[in-house]
């Protein structure tokens, strides 16, 4: 989307809801793609949950929780894509909160699992869920966001088959990637269904993906037990949280 229309959109929404600040965290940019949800700095909100999954949750205290919620919330407020943050719980476990890939939840193809997605990736407009192979009719310069002036993440050559993974009908963009990853959004005008069919949607109100990301937990007890787990954090309204109907990945 580019930066007069992303405005515009962010204009829209901000008299809806009523305030301003949701319009300062839509025209925000990182990595040269758009969120609804810009990235913030400073102490951010503590993240509940992430303690869920370890081999020893059920010995995991009430401080370290709190020291794991509060690592993991600074570590999304900040700018930098990729970081680490010690935390003590003061009871003498200790461990490391890491943050890892962009992930996006929601689309219909992955079934509800997290797939891997490039940094700044848009997730500002509903989609409409979409299943099906697809193939470049000639190269195309695969995108960011559903938009011709949106950053080029790669070119996709002439040939290539990729799965669908939404649509954005008043653009004609889908949102395509391989079984494992989301490559960005290529026009529907480039593509054909690869069986020479119609394009096959999955059903459902359009919806706008998940934007998640992954974090990467470990804890050292006093004890001396240790444990090192994987959980997903997702951005909502209110900020960051484990997404209540996956918990961990």
């Amino acid at each position: 989307m580019s930066k007069h229309n992303r405005i515009r959109l962010c204009a829209r929404l901000a008299a809806v809801a009523g305030f301003c600040a949701i319009l300062t965290a839509c025209v925000a940019e990182k990595g040269g793609g758009t969120s609804i949800f810009g990235p913030s700095g400073g102490a951010g909100k503590p993240i509940y949950g992430l303690e869920r999954g370890s081999r020893v949750e059920p010995l995991i205290s009430g401080n370290d929780r709190e020291a794991i919620a509060n690592a993991a919330g600074d570590l999304l407020a900040s700018s930098q894509p990729e970081a680490a943050r010690n935390w003590n719980g003061g009871d003498g476990d200790s461990g490391q909160v890491r943050l890892g890939g962009t992930v996006l939840l929601g689309l219909d193809a992955t079934s509800g699992a997290p797939i891997a997605a490039p940094p700044g990736i848009d997730t500002s407009l509903a989609l409409a869920p979409a299943s099906g192979n697809y193939t470049a009719i000639k190269n195309i310069n695969v995108r960011l966001g559903p938009s011709a002036t949106a950053m080029v993440n790669q070119i996709l050559n002439a040939g290539t088959t990729v799965r669908a993974y939404g649509y954005e009908k008043t653009g004609n963009w889908y949102l395509i990637g391989d079984p494992d990853s989301i490559l960005g959004y290529a026009s529907g005008d480039l593509l054909k269904p690869a069986g020479g069919g119609e394009p096959m949607l999955a059903g459902g109100a359009p919806k706008r993906p998940r934007l998640c990301r992954n974090v990467e937990l470990s804890i050292t007890m006093a004890t001396s037990r240790t444990d090192s787990w994987t959980s997903v954090v997702c951005r909502t309204d209110t900020g960051w949280e484990v997404p209540a109907e996956r918990g961990l990945s």
